[in-house]
Parts: C-alpha cells; structure tokens; sequence
C-alpha cells in the first residue's frame, strides 16, 4: 500500500522530505488553474520529482447537485470535469475523490429516491468524463455532521450499483466511517468498489494520528488487508500544524505498507 498526505503544492517538499510516497491535491483549485499556474505546479512536481496520484475536493464552493436546472446541473458538471479530470490527468492522478457534501446536500422536499436517482446521474457523467482521462471517481460517504444524504460506505455501494460504471467506485475514509459507527465488515462486503481511502485518527478531533493511535489505525489497516485492497491510502486530517503533524502521523502510516 502507497502512503501519501492531503497537503498543497506548497508543503510538497516537506512530504517528499519526510518519506511519504506521494500527495494528494485539490481538484477544483486546479481545474480553476490559470495556463500559468497549471504550468508552474506541473513544473514543481517535475522538479520535486513527486508523485500526484490523487486529487480531492471535487467541486467548487457554491456549486449544488440538486438544483432546479438538472439539464444546466449536468452540463456544468460534465465540461467542469472534463476540464478538471484532463488536468488532473496531467500530474499522473488515477482517482479524484468525489466528497464534496455541501453540494450533495439534500433540498427540503426531495424524496430520497429522486435524489438517488439523480445524483447516480450525475456520478454517471463523472465517470463518463473521467474515463477518457484515465481517472477514476471515488465518492467519499461523509459524517452526517457534514451532508444529509450518502454517510456509509453501504449506502454509497447502492449507488455505486445504480450507476454500474468501472469508473465510479468508493473512497473509504477511515475517520468518516468510524464517526457513523458502520461495522468493518462492509468493507469486505462491498470490497469490488473500494478504490481509494483516507484517514484521520479515530477521535472525535479528527487530528492527524500519532503513535499513540496505532493500534487503533492498525484495525483498519488489516480491515483493508483482509478485503484485498493494497493500492493507496491518504493522510487527510484537520491539522493542527502541517509541519509537526506529517512527520508524527508517518510513524503510523509507515505501518500500512
């Protein structure tokens, strides 16, 4: 399993320094690049010679899933990603994370079907569009405190068999799946959808782990074991400071390779 860190293009040679495998960065920051800006990030990872497999934050602020235009809604997202999933393509990212939960929230008088319905529509879409980049989408179920609608790694497999596309699968977020109390056991249940993983230590804070978390971490690690998944996991806390919490939270990310 490859190890990295959610961290901006500006603390990429401190991941790079500390021994992490990679970073992960945000993909509607870049998909907003400026031709200049792209070139100069492109530029940096050259010369920092580091790897972007990932990308994050999928949508922009303000941007809602379920407004009244659905035909608008679905042309913005199919030529936003596009734009978006070529650029990320780019850097060599395989996955983009699809969490963003304020604009998956769920309007007051939706039925839950309709909203099923049309956000595995719009994940379809995704797909579409990053599979002629070579990027797959992993939709982030997410803690209730942050979306009203898809918070367990079950719920986003019904999705996920909805949209019956190879390239939108799961993100398995160790802190969001811990906070809603889902059992382990669906990780080998719905394992065929499992394409990317985050984590935070498993407290209510959120923090960056420390070695003082490990053998909680090393629950989830052999949960990911046990269902086969061995491709990448992402340091992605709220940090109290980059800098001292990258190097305390390798010594237990080390232990997942």
């Amino acid at each position: 399993m490859r190890i990295g860190i959610c961290a901006p293009p500006q603390h990429w040679e401190l991941v790079k320094n500390i021994g992490y495998d990679y970073a992960e960065w945000n993909f509607s920051v870049t998909a907003a690049y400026t031709k200049e800006q792209l070139e100069q990030t492109l530029a940096q990872k050259k010369e920092l010679d580091i790897a972007i497999p990932s990308f994050n934050g999928f949508f922009p602020g303000g941007f809602i899933m379920f407004g009244a235009d659905r035909a608008a809604i679905e042309a913005y997202a199919r030529e936003y990603s596009a734009k978006g999933f070529e650029r990320a393509a780019m850097f060599g990212a395989d996955v983009a994370v699809m969490g963003s939960g304020y604009a998956r929230n769920v309007p007051e008088g939706m039925e839950l079907a309709e909203a099923k319905e049309r956000f595995a529509s719009l994940m379809y879409i995704l797909g579409e569009e990053g599979k002629k980049a070579g990027v797959r989408v992993a939709i982030e179920p997410l803690q209730q405190k942050e979306t009203n609608f898809l918070h367990t790694f079950e719920e986003g497999a019904e999705i996920c068999d909805m949209v019956a596309h190879s390239h939108v699968g799961l993100t398995m977020d160790i802190f969001h799946i811990w906070a809603g109390g889902e059992p382990l056991s669906n990780l080998e249940k719905y394992k065929q959808y499992l394409f990317h993983a985050h984590i935070a230590r498993p407290r209510a804070d959120r923090h960056a782990p420390g070695i003082e978390d490990l053998d909680d971490c090393l629950v989830w690690r052999d949960a990911l074991r046990a269902c086969g998944y061995g491709d990448k996991i992402s340091l992605e806390p709220v940090y109290v400071d980059i800098n001292l919490d990258a190097p305390k939270a390798y010594a237990v990310l080390e232990k997942f390779r």
